[in-house]
């Protein structure tokens, strides 16, 4: 009976990782904003969304500041910045925050024109306990702009 309980142990652990592993080709939730350049008052642009998030809605992005070197031994041109992204659900779910960096760097995926890390700070209504954080990317599209935010999102 003792050997049985050595051994089933580890057997027990190495079940467990496995059953908590990720698959390899689980798809993350992630939001696609369609940046639009509205009139004065109006939202920024449109969103849809994958669960748990509300399927779409408009947003309104918010500045806090930022800054680059443009100039130095490298020409190439460097910046970043912070900034607040505020979505509202068109199905009157809620509004949730996203607080993100974008960046422009040599380690800038080659098909992104902007990327970096986001964090979820805030939200109301159904997303009032909302976390998450991921990367995001914002590549060209047509004569405007996608910006993708994948990550992990949970309600809790």
């Amino acid at each position: 009976m003792r050997r049985l309980a050595r051994w089933s142990l580890p057997a027990v652990f190495a079940c467990l990782a496995l059953a908590a592993a990720p698959a390899a080709n689980a798809q993350e939730p992630t939001i696609v904003t369609d940046i639009t350049f509205p009139e004065e008052g109006e939202p920024f642009g449109t969103f849809t969304a994958s669960a748990p998030l509300c399927p779409e809605g408009t947003f309104v992005d918010e500045f806090v500041g930022g800054g680059g070197n443009f100039r130095g031994p490298s020409p190439t041109f460097f910046h970043s910045g912070t900034v607040l992204k505020h979505f509202t659900c068109a199905d009157g779910s809620g509004t949730f925050t996203i607080l993100f960096h974008p960046q422009f760097t040599p380690a800038t995926p080659p098909d992104c024109e902007e990327a970096g890390p986001f964090a979820v700070v805030g939200g109301t209504g159904a997303y009032a306990q909302l976390r998450g954080s991921g990367d995001f990317c914002v590549f060209p599209e047509g004569d405007g702009f996608t910006k993708t935010f994948t990550g992990s999102f949970r309600l809790s």
